[in-house]
């Protein structure tokens, strides 16, 4: 999905302005570039999964409210890495608003990062076992389409 798509949809979805829009076509390829740089690319599914998410944390920056605090316990199992990813992709969004980092706004940002990296070795090691075994999958293939023949 390309990042014309994504917008259009977003702004579907969402009611957007155009001036949401404008700070999305902005931020979101500098969040995209950000995820490629650190190794992954992200799906269609994590893309707009991300994308929505900043829909929200830019509206509650534009108002100065935060999302609801998660908690200690929740933050404490997300990844350190992917913690630090995030925070360093919203530190400048954080700055522009005037605001101090929100530990649960990264942190949920960190766990769209997390599902986008777990999908894409999913869709990686499944991949693999394709290449491995064709004739497996051929036959699996044709067992989920009606059975042996």
């Amino acid at each position: 999905m390309d990042l014309t798509e994504l917008l259009a949809r977003l702004r579907q979805e969402f009611s957007l302005s155009s001036r949401e829009v404008k700070e999305l076509e902005k931020v979101l390829p500098e969040m995209f570039d950000f995820s490629n740089s650190h190794g992954f690319d992200l799906d269609d599914m994590g893309k707009l999964g991300l994308a929505a998410h900043m829909v929200s944390f830019l509206q509650r920056l534009q108002a100065r409210k935060m999302v609801a605090d998660i908690g200690a316990e929740v933050r404490a199992q997300i990844d350190s890495g992917w913690m630090r990813i995030a925070r360093q992709m919203t530190g400048p969004l954080f700055q522009e608003h005037d605001l101090g980092e929100d530990e649960s706004e990264i942190a949920l940002i960190a766990l769209h990062l997390g599902a986008a990296k777990a999908r894409a070795e999913e869709a990686k090691q499944t991949q693999k076992e394709k290449e491995r075994n064709p004739t497996e999958v051929a036959a699996g293939g044709a067992k989920d389409q009606g059975g042996d023949r």
